[in-house]
């Protein structure tokens, strides 16, 4: 069976794997903020937080090894799935620390191993099928839910760290949390206030923030590519009359779309242009 596309496959990661693993971290998180503020045990604090990361690390690993196995074995292009969820982190390179650790059983290995074939067979083309849902443009703004939790995050920690610092006489606690104050408040301002629209798509080019619209006719890519685990949309392009190869890009994250979704629109875009 190879019914399943690309895009189909990445998304089922997260549904294996993804949110279970969101909601260890943030149990530990939480146990932690706990066990630091209100009984202030910073070293039972380090040890809770070290050990749900663990925790996660292991459970989101061997998860994502059975999706890999699921992913491999439905869907046809299985090279472009590769590259991806590699850029995605989802699976490491082969060269890597990581990969030589990861967590796998001997019966996932054997599994894998009978998938290799596979691989011997080139990608075929994919086409889009464009059902006209998706509007003759699409602006993407920075996510208005993800900047509502920045500043709700950064103004309630420092609320509650001048609260402890005032009125219960604490130190190691309100110093902590006018540090988490200052990350989330800096982050709100930044994205409240400087580059509101982000970036623009039509059947006409890409626009990134305030620069001028790149044609499809003068580029060559777009692509979608990570940098420190966050996710950058590149355009490669040429320019003016002696056909200069440029490239542009920008950060994608804490936007009203996520990474795949963009790179998908990227191409639906790209493919009614051609047609």
């Amino acid at each position: 069976m190879e019914n399943v596309t690309v895009d189909q496959a990445i998304q089922k990661s997260y549904d294996m794997a993804g949110w279970s693993s969101y909601a260890i971290v943030t149990i530990g998180f939480v146990s932690t903020m706990f066990i630091a503020v209100i009984l202030e045990r910073i070293g039972l604090a380090s040890i809770v937080f070290l050990t749900s990361l663990s925790l996660m690390w292991v459970w989101w690993r061997y998860h994502i090894t059975q999706w890999r196995i699921w992913a491999f074995d439905n869907c046809r292009n299985v090279h472009e799935l590769l590259k991806r969820s590699t850029q995605l982190g989802l699976i490491y390179p082969e060269k890597s620390f990581f990969h030589k650790i990861d967590v796998q059983t001997k019966s996932q290995q054997r599994k894998l191993a009978t998938l290799e074939d596979k691989f011997l067979v080139a990608d075929e083309e994919t086409v889009i099928e464009d059902d006209g849902s998706v509007p003759e443009e699409t602006k993407i703004y920075r996510s208005k839910l993800n900047l509502a939790y920045h500043w709700i995050a950064g103004i309630a920690c420092l609320a509650y760290g001048t609260y402890a610092f005032v009125a219960e006489d604490y130190l190691i606690a309100p110093l902590m949390l006018f540090l988490f104050s200052l990350g989330f408040l800096y982050d709100a301002i930044q994205k409240t206030f400087f580059q509101k629209l982000h970036i623009t798509l039509n059947s006409q080019g890409v626009q990134i923030l305030s620069r001028p619209l790149v044609e499809w006719e003068n580029i060559q890519s777009v692509e979608v590519k990570y940098a420190r685990q966050k996710p950058y949309l590149f355009v490669t392009h040429w320019e003016g009359e002696q056909r200069v190869k440029r490239q542009i890009h920008t950060e994608i994250t804490s936007l009203q779309l996520n990474s795949e979704k963009i790179r998908w629109l990227a191409k639906l875009y790209h493919q009614r242009h051609k047609n």
